[in-house]
C-alpha cells in the first residue's frame, strides 16, 4: 500500500468524525438563527468567542505541549509517562483557570450584562463559573489525539460541544422554549459534564513523568494567545464597537469558510504526533515526505468546497435567512484565505512539533501585535467586510513567513511542490 493511500485511509475516518463534530458549530448557528434575531445570534457567538479566549489564557499552551510530548510517549508505548503528563497538566490548567476566574469575575460581570442586554446576571455567573472547565476540554481532546484516538477526540472540541447542544435544542424545538439564555446554559452544562470524569482520572494518578520545560510551556502559551487575538480579537472588537448584526454576518461567513480549512484540521490532528515522533527519532526525510504529500492531498481535496462556497456564496448564506445574504462578499474573502492556508500545509504544526515553537511564538506574537495596533481603525472604518479582509490578510502573511522559517530551520517547506 502506497503512503498516499495510507494517508487517505487514515484521514477518512478521522475526517468523518471531525466533520460530524465541526458541523455542530454551523448547525448550532442555523438553529439559533431560526429562533433568535440576527443581533441575538451575534451576541451568542460573541460569548462563545470570549469563552474560547478565556480558555486560551487558562490552558496557556498545555494542550499543544501534551500533544507533542504525549504523542512521543505513546509512540514509545510509555503509557505511564503519558498518563503522568496529562494529570500534571490537567491540575495546572484547572488551578490556573480557577485562580484567574476569581480575579476576572468582577470585571466580566461588570461588562457582560450591560454589553449584552439579553444576558442576565444569573446566566453570566454560570458562564464565568464554567469558563475554567472549557480550557480543560481542549486538553482532553489533545490526550485523545496524542493516543491516536482520533475518532472520539472531536467530541471534546468546540464543534463537538456545539453538536450536542444542537441536538438538545432540536429536542426542545417543539416546546417553543428555545431562547438566548436557555441555549447558553445548555452549552455550559455540557462542558461541565464532559470534563468532570477526567478530573477524577487526573487527580487519581499521582505517578508518572512530570518533567516539563517551563520555557516550552511558555512558548506554546504565547502562541495560542497571540493566535486567538489574530483570529478572533477582531470579532470581539467588532462586537464591542460595531453592530451585533455585523458580528452575526462575520462569524457565520467565517464558520462556513472553515469547511475549506476543514481538511487541514483533520490532517493536523494526526500529523502533529507523527511529526513529533519523527523529530525525536531524527527521521527528518520521512517528516519532509509526509509533510509534502499531505499538503498536496489536502489542497486537491480543498479545491472542491472552496469552489462551491466561492461561486455559490449567496445561495449558501441564504440557507440561514435572507438577512445573511449581505455577508456573501465576506464569505468569498474568507474562502480565499482558507484555501491559501491549506496550500501552505501544516507549516506551523511542523515547526511546533520539531522543537521550533519559539520561532512560531515570535511570529504569532508579531502578528498579534499588528492586530492589536490596527484592530480598532479596521473595525471603525472598515466594518464587517474590513474585518474579514484583515483576518484573511494576516493569516496569509503569517503562513508565508512560516514557510520561510521552515525552510531555514527544517531545510524544507511544507508546500506540495
Amino acid at each position: 500500500m502506497s503512503k498516499s493511500v495510507s494517508l487517505l485511509l487514515k484521514a477518512i475516518p478521522t475526517g468523518l468524525s471531525k466533520a460530524i463534530a465541526m458541523s455542530g458549530a454551523i448547525v448550532l448557528q442555523w438553529v439559533l438563527a431560526q429562533h433568535l434575531t440576527l443581533a441575538e445570534v451575534g451576541n451568542f457567538v460573541t460569548l462563545l468567542v470570549l469563552l474560547a479566549g478565556l480558555s486560551v489564557v487558562f490552558r496557556y499552551g498545555a494542550d499543544q505541549l501534551l500533544l507533542r510530548e504525549g504523542g512521543y510517549y505513546y509512540s514509545q508505548a510509555d503509557f505511564r509517562s503519558l498518563s503522568g503528563i496529562f494529570s500534571h497538566l490537567f491540575k495546572y490548567v484547572l488551578k490556573r483557570g480557577l485562580l484567574l476566574t476569581v480575579v476576572l469575575s468582577p470585571i466580566l460581570i461588570y461588562f457582560l450584562v450591560p454589553a449584552l442586554e439579553l444576558l442576565t446576571i444569573q446566566a453570566s455567573s454560570v458562564f464565568i463559573l464554567i469558563a475554567p472547565f472549557y480550557g480543560l476540554l481542549m486538553l482532553i481532546a489533545a490526550l485523545h489525539r496524542a493516543s491516536e484516538r482520533h475518532l472520539i477526540a472531536p467530541l471534546w472540541e468546540q464543534g463537538g460541544v456545539s453538536l450536542v447542544t444542537t441536538l438538545i435544542l432540536i429536542l426542545l424545538w417543539p416546546f417553543g422554549v428555545i431562547s438566548f439564555n436557555v441555549a447558553l446554559v445548555i452549552l455550559l452544562s455540557i462542558i461541565l459534564a464532559l470534563v468532570v470524569p477526567y478530573g477524577f482520572k487526573a487527580f487519581k494518578n499521582i505517578d508518572g513523568n512530570t518533567d516539563i520545560d517551563k520555557n516550552v510551556k511558555r512558548d506554546f502559551g504565547w502562541i495560542q494567545m497571540s493566535s486567538f487575538i489574530t483570529q478572533w480579537g477582531v470579532v470581539l472588537v467588532l462586537g464591542a464597537l460595531g453592530e451585533s448584526e455585523e458580528v452575526g454576518l462575520l462569524t457565520t461567513s467565517l464558520r462556513i469558510a472553515m469547511l475549506v480549512n476543514f481538511i487541514l484540521i483533520v490532517f493536523n490532528s494526526f500529523l502533529g504526533p507523527k511529526f513529533a515522533s519523527y523529530s525525536y527519532t531524527n527521521q527528518m526525510k520521512k517528516l519532509k515526505m509526509l509533510a509534502k504529500k499531505s499538503s498536496l492531498m489536502m489542497f486537491l481535496i480543498a479545491l472542491i468546497p472552496s469552489s462551491i462556497l466561492f461561486f455559490a456564496s449567496t445561495q449558501v448564506l441564504a440557507l440561514f435567512g435572507e438577512e445573511y445574504i449581505a455577508g456573501a462578499l465576506m464569505l468569498k474573502v474568507f474562502v480565499i484565505g482558507q484555501l491559501f492556508n491549506v496550500f501552505t500545509g501544516s507549516v506551523l504544526v511542523s515547526l511546533n512539533m520539531t522543537g521550533n515553537q519559539n520561532y512560531v511564538r515570535k511570529l504569532v506574537m508579531s502578528t498579534g501585535a499588528v492586530t492589536l495596533v490596527l484592530i480598532i481603525p479596521v473595525v471603525v472604518y472598515g466594518g464587517g467586510l474590513g474585518a474579514a479582509i484583515f483576518i484573511a490578510a494576516v493569516n496569509i502573511a503569517s503562513n508565508l513567513i512560516g514557510l520561510i522559517i521552515a525552510k531555514r530551520k527544517l531545510g524544507f517547506t511544507t508546500l506540495p511542490v
